[in-house]
């Protein structure tokens, strides 16, 4: 994934170990909120919600597993940070 930057190499390996991902959920209100107004007003927002399940399953396929989701208040801040690590 082009979105995702590498922030540790592991030394002598060259291969990324841990990736640090800024993503937005499709379930806090605030993305509720946006979608509504898209689809009742037209609005087009530039902020695109993607669940963490769908971001899972992309690094899972890339060798990686999550190992933490963070998020002040999940249901009312949309930003969420996850990590993952490489799969040994």
């Amino acid at each position: 994934m082009r979105a995702a930057r590498p922030l540790h190499r592991q030394p002598g390996t060259g291969r990324e170990s841990h990736v640090l991902l800024s993503c937005l959920s499709p379930l806090a209100l605030t993305s509720i909120r946006r979608t509504l107004k898209e689809g009742l007003f037209g609005e087009v927002s530039a902020q695109y919600a993607t669940s963490l399940d769908s971001i899972r399953q992309k690094f899972a396929d890339h060798g990686f597993g999550l190992v933490a989701d963070i998020a002040r208040l999940p249901v009312l801040h949309t930003l969420h940070l996850a990590i993952f690590v490489r799969n040994e």
